[in-house]
């Protein structure tokens, strides 16, 4: 299947791939997608086992994410 035709069955992905390249540069890749019941590539694995870090504390991040409250002005 050519890459028009891959981007013409799967409009979302293209969209998403498009404004990823205007940001990142042309050199942006894409590894694996799926629409539409059209699938390319393979999907990362699972990624049990990894620890999370939150980049503000450097302290493991937790598993659901808390919402804190803040004061109205």
């Amino acid at each position: 299947m050519s890459r028009e035709e891959n981007r013409a069955r799967m409009p979302t992905v293209t969209a998403v791939v498009d404004e990823f390249r205007a940001v990142f540069g042309e050199e942006v890749r894409v590894t694996y997608a799926s629409e539409n019941g059209l699938t390319l590539g393979e999907p990362m694995p699972p990624l049990d086992g990894l620890r999370w870090f939150n980049s503000q504390t450097d302290k493991p991040a937790q598993k659901n994410v808390q919402v804190r409250k803040t004061k109205r002005r």
